[in-house]
């Protein structure tokens, strides 16, 4: 029953969010995948392997990569200037 159920959900979550997902350029891929390792402290890959499996997670992890995405991107602002910069935007005009 948990798997038909989150099956389910996910066609669900699916439908709801394609467009706006196939919609993304490049370098906004990368940042929600960077908002989503913010927002959960946990990569999009290690969610993909918890939820899904590994093979599912290695192979959307080998597809992101032609598109120069990394579902293994982490979001820390101290070591990393462009995170930092999104901590910025988001502070002034998201979270607001």
């Amino acid at each position: 029953h948990i798997r038909r159920y989150t099956k389910k959900l996910q066609k669900k979550i699916m439908n709801q969010f394609r467009a706006d997902v196939m919609s993304l350029s490049r370098k906004e891929g990368v940042v929600l995948s960077k908002l989503v390792y913010r927002e959960f402290n946990m990569d999009v890959y290690q969610i993909i392997t918890n939820y899904r499996g590994s093979f599912y997670a290695f192979w959307w992890q080998q597809l992101s990569k032609l598109y120069e995405g990394d579902l293994k991107s982490t979001f820390d602002v101290k070591e990393n200037n462009e995170d930092m910069l999104i901590e910025l935007i988001l502070q002034e005009h998201v979270l607001k």
